[in-house]
């Protein structure tokens, strides 16, 4: 079966992903309702969903003309499933690097993204007007770069791999 993604929007950013030129998806039918929202356009349904195939032959037109990074900005929060968010993000990966904003607080969807797919960053956190975004010193969300660390037993065998999450949250505030 084929996984439809309510994509309110595509295009290029160089805000989201810290040195990188992103192609981002904008996932619509949001359910957060954050107060202050800078992007109500994001809670309403979304007609005409996008397949999988479609978002990754964009991604790569986009990568082709200098892109070097996928953002998707509010997987979580729209009724998508875990294991589609996985097919979402390890298809994006075939392309370029995936970056996740997930929009939640839940930590435990949040573990579960970094330790079952191929993302690259995580941002985390709803939006609390009175605390603000990544751009906020006071800001209760956080952007992760996921570093993935390999366990070796004497033969050379990988025995595990868990990501570490360095937090680069600190690159969006002004100098």
């Amino acid at each position: 079966m084929s996984i439809l993604v309510p994509v309110a929007d595509k295009g290029i950013t160089i805000n989201e992903v810290p040195d990188r030129m992103s192609v981002y998806f904008e996932i619509g039918e949001c359910r957060q309702n954050c107060k202050g929202c800078h992007s109500p356009h994001l809670h309403t349904q979304i007609k005409d969903k996008m397949s999988v195939a479609a978002m990754k032959s964009y991604a790569q037109r986009m990568v082709n003309e200098g892109a070097n990074a996928i953002v998707i900005l509010g997987g979580t929060t729209n009724g998508l499933s875990l294991v589609d968010m996985k097919n979402i993000i390890d298809t994006l990966s075939d392309v370029a690097p995936v970056c996740l904003y997930s929009g939640t607080d839940d930590k435990d969807i949040n573990e579960w993204i970094t330790d079952h797919t191929g993302v690259n960053w995580i941002k985390t956190g709803s939006y609390k007007e009175d605390l603000g975004g990544l751009q906020s010193p006071k800001t209760n969300q956080r952007f992760y770069r996921v570093c993935v660390s390999y366990c070796y037993d004497m033969f050379g065998t990988i025995t595990s791999c868990r990501p570490n999450l360095i937090d680069e949250t600190y690159k969006f505030l002004p100098t």
